[in-house]
Formats: C-alpha cells, sequence, structure tokens
C-alpha cells in the first residue's frame, strides 16, 4: 500500500486523524502569521514537532498499525486534539507577550570585540582534552567516527548504570554538546569574516562526531539553534528563507536518513562507494512510533494492566539525576510500561520504551486529563524563555534561548530532564559568563556638562521666585532678579 493510500484509509477509518492533522495545520498557519511574538515562534515549532512525531508514522509505517482497530485510533488522536486545544489555550494566557526582535538586539561589535568568543573556545578546549584523556586520545575515532557504533568510542562515554561519575559525565557531555552549537551561532551573528571563517571551521571539526555517531537527537540539538538563528536574526527575505528553510530540510532528512542506515555498520561503505547512495534514497525513518505507544498505554489503562502513574513518572525523571550510589534503590523510568511492552530477561528489562511526550500525561493522569499535563508544562518552559531577554548580557541570553528551541524537537519521547539537562546546564554558564566575564554596561568617562547661569552665551531661566510671585499675584517688578549684562 503507498503512502497516499495509507493517508486515505486513514482519514476516512478513523475521522479523528483528519481532526487532529486539520487541527494542527491550521494552528501552525496561526502561529506562522503571528511570529513577530516569541511565544508564537515556540508554539510553531511544538506544532511542527507534534505533527513529526504523531502523524508521519502511521501513514509512513502503516502495515505497524493493522493491530490496532479504527474506534482505538480515534481514541489515540482524540488525546492529540485535546492537547493541541489546551496548548493553545495556555499559549494565549501564561507566557509573555515578547517580541521575538529581542532576539537581534545586540550589539555585534561587543560580540566580535567581547570576551564571549574567546570563553567559548577555551571552554571548549577544557571539555575536548578531557574527554580525550577519557578516550586515550583517539582523535580520529572521536571526531570522525565513520565506523559509528561498531567502535562505540565517544567523548564521555558513560554505560547504562554510570555510577557515581555518571552524572559528571552527563554534565561534560551536555555542556560540550552547547559550545559547539554556540560555533554555529556565533558563525551566523558574527560580522567580521574572520571570526566567522573560525568559526565554520570550529564546525567542520566538531560536528561530525554528532551527525556520524548515530544519535540524531545530538546532531539536531546542535545544528537547530544556528538554523533557526538564521531564519530569526538574519533580516533576509522572505523568499530567501524559504530557500533556506527547503534546503537545511532536505539536508538534515538525508541525513538523518543515512544516519539510520548505516550507524550499525559503519559510513565508511558510503564513503568509500562501496555500498550505493542509492539504498539512502530507499531508506525509512525509524523510531517515530509515538501513536503506537499511546494506543498501547490506553489499551493497558482499559486492561487495567497499567494503573495510572498520578504523576510519578515525571518525579521519577526529576529525581533521575541523582547517582544511583547514592540510592540504589532508584527506580527505572518506565519501567512498569516496558515490561509490557517488550517484557524481561533475567528480572531486568531488555529495552527502555518512549512513551511520547502526549502520552507520557495520558500514562500519569489518564486520558481526557492527561493531554492537558504536557501543554502546562511546556507552556511553562515557553515563559521561562521569554523572560530570559528581561536581563543579563544581551548575545548570552539571545544564544540560549535559541539552543532551546532548538531541543523541542526532542521532547517529543519524553519531556524528560534527559532531554532539558542541556538547558539547565547553558544557563548556569551563561549566568557564570555574566557574572565574571561579560562587560558592564558602558557608561560615559567625563559626564555631560550642564549649562550655567553664568554663561551668557546661552539664556537664563527664569528665577523661581519670579515665577512663584507671578503665581500669588504680586508684580514682576517687585520680584528678584538676576541682572544680565549684555
Amino acid at each position: 500500500m503507498s503512502i497516499v493510500d495509507s493517508a486515505l484509509s486513514l482519514m476516512t477509518s478513523a475521522p479523528m486523524f483528519l481532526a487532529a492533522v486539520g487541527l494542527t495545520a491550521i494552528l501552525t498557519l496561526e502561529a506562522a502569521t503571528q511570529l513577530t511574538q516569541l511565544r508564537f515562534v515556540f508554539a510553531g515549532l511544538i506544532y511542527l514537532t507534534t505533527a513529526l512525531w504523531y502523524f508521519i508514522d502511521p501513514v509512513y509505517n502503516a502495515a505497524d498499525y493493522r493491530k490496532f482497530s479504527p474506534a482505538e485510533f480515534d481514541e489515540a488522536y482524540l488525546q492529540i486534539v485535546l492537547f493541541l486545544l489546551s496548548f493553545r489555550f495556555l499559549i494565549r494566557l501564561v507566557p509573555p507577550r515578547t517580541p521575538t526582535r529581542v532576539l537581534r538586539e545586540f550589539d555585534p561589535r561587543r560580540l566580535d570585540r567581547g570576551p564571549i568568543i574567546g570563553a567559548l573556545f577555551f571552554a571548549w578546549l577544557a571539555l575536548f582534552a578531557a574527554g580525550m584523556a577519557l578516550a586515550n586520545f583517539d582523535f580520529v575515532n572521536i571526531l570522525f567516527p565513520v565506523r559509528a557504533r561498531t567502535t562505540w568510542n565517544t567523548l564521555f562515554a558513560r554505560g547504562r548504570y554510570a555510577g557515581t561519575t555518571g552524572f559528571l559525565l552527563s554534565a561534560a557531555s551536555y555542556s560540550y554538546m552547547m559550545l559547539c552549537a554556540g560555533f554555529g551561532v556565533v558563525m551566523v551573528c558574527s560580522r567580521r569574516s574572520t571570526i566567522r571563517a573560525w568559526m565554520l571551521g570550529m564546525m567542520a571539526l566538531t560536528w561530525p562526531m554528532f551527525a556520524l555517531s548515530g544519535s540524531r537527537h545530538t546532531f539536531l540539538a546542535v545544528c537547530l539553534p544556528s538554523i533557526l538563528a538564521t531564519l530569526l536574526i538574519k533580516r533576509w527575505s522572505r523568499m530567501q528563507r524559504t530557500m533556506f528553510l527547503i534546503g537545511c530540510g532536505t539536508a538534515v532528512n538525508l541525513l538523518m536518513l543515512a544516519v539510520i542506515e548505516f550507524r550499525n555498520e559503519g559510513f565508511d561503505k558510503l564513503l568509500t562507494g562501496a555500498v550505493s547512495a542509492q539504498r539512502v534514497a530507499e531508506a525509512k525513518h525509524r523510531g517515530l512510533n509515538m501513536p503506537e505507544e499511546l494506543m498501547y498505554i490506553l489499551r493497558y489503562q482499559r486492561s487495567g494492566a497499567f494503573p495510572l502513574e498520578n504523576g510519578m513518572n515525571y518525579v521519577e525523571h526529576a529525581l533521575n539525576v541523582i547517582p544511583r550510589p547514592l540510592w540504589p534503590d532508584k527506580p527505572l523510568v518506565g519501567r512498569r510500561f516496558a515490561l509490557l511492552r517488550v517484557g524481561a530477561v533475567g528480572g531486568d528489562i531488555t529495552a527502555t520504551v518512549s512513551y511520547g511526550f502526549i502520552g507520557q500525561g495520558v500514562a500519569n493522569f489518564g486520558p481526557y486529563l492527561g493531554p492537558f499535563a504536557p501543554a502546562l508544562l511546556l507552556t511553562l518552559l515557553c515563559r521561562f524563555l521569554c523572560r530570559l531577554r528581561d536581563r543579563g548580557d544581551p548575545f548570552a541570553r539571545s544564544a540560549l534561548i535559541l539552543f532551546c528551541l532548538g531541543l523541542i524537537p526532542n521532547l517529543g519521547r519524553d519531556i524528560s530532564l534527559l532531554v532539558l539537562w542541556p538547558m539547565l546546564f547553558g544557563y548556569a554558564a551563561v549566568r557564570i559568563y555574566e557574572r565574571y566575564l561579560a562587560p558592564r554596561p558602558s557608561v560615559a568617562r567625563f559626564p555631560v556638562r550642564r549649562p550655567r547661569s553664568t554663561d551668557l552665551s546661552l539664556p537664563v531661566p527664569e528665577p523661581a521666585s519670579s515665577r512663584s510671585a507671578v503665581a500669588r499675584g504680586v508684580s514682576p517688578s517687585s520680584a528678584i532678579v538676576i541682572p544680565h549684562t549684555p
């Protein structure tokens, strides 16, 4: 069955699917007409994330959904409609009307001549040196891992149960990812050709690691901030933005297909021509099956096998920061659902299964009320981002907002600190920069000279005593007047 036939079949057999697609399209168009406000930039990314994770897979891989009835489809996509309506209501109510132009309200001269570029480079150098020491200075396989997961030697590598140092390794990894994303943002915003060339070289050095390591979400987190900076900060025409967006979308799509196809066997075969590039064109995206997980959640809840978690899943995600050696009995996030979906071997689950950000709300609070939970959490995140530019260093805060916006597509699997840790570490880094390195607002060295009454070239103001005398009805001739010598 072709993709068109699958889409038509879904629209006729599951009307709620068509309703959800139509509502998403309408809300996306509404957001596109109000991109002058930062909250609608955020909203547009949420709508696109919803479409990416919930509308593509049932059409793309229709055979995987034949095990669900049309009634199950309708129930699942009703949850998506409720999420969209809840989010649309809250996005108007909670975040402030911060204009998008604040992202470009910084002095490019302070960016090019200030300390932020040096701080960015030396922070990257320190983390890179530490990561290389942990990886036994395997420069080639770390920076250009063309063998992908066949070698599995990465910066700040950690196991599934990382132990005492797990949080430190994760913190270093997230910070390194944020710094590498910063090279792209500086390249877009700088006006000096030498700095742009330097940043482009740093991107060529650091970004292949994220593209070839086999993790799609890390590469998106690194490249999306610079794409958004180009669209939101550069004063391009609508046609230029459209062409740039089409080009970037095509390139990212092909790269993601190549990652899926070759991450378990290495990219060296593709680069050396051992396999045809046609294999990439014929590849299919995998891992976008959040509608399937949502339908399983609803099915297990109806049968009583999966009782409501009543918010404990969100709590487990928040407490996941505590190292396991300090809390040996720390629960595994999503263990109960994973046992139902994939089972266990030797008492240990064989794989973790994501709920999907809408399914996560349903798993915690049930159908109909559950979709309101992710809508509320995402709206609060939007409020936080809109308030970031109220104070602090203009460029550093704008770069942080762009980096956070670039993390939104990765929230499609779960609203988790695992995705948002880079944002928190980035905020901490910006505050440290503002406290110790950022230049203070410029103040004139010499105060502006005010005119004095003895300066005969300037008009002498009328004495206050004369004005008050006139107000009391006294003749101005009786008031005290400062003599003026011509």
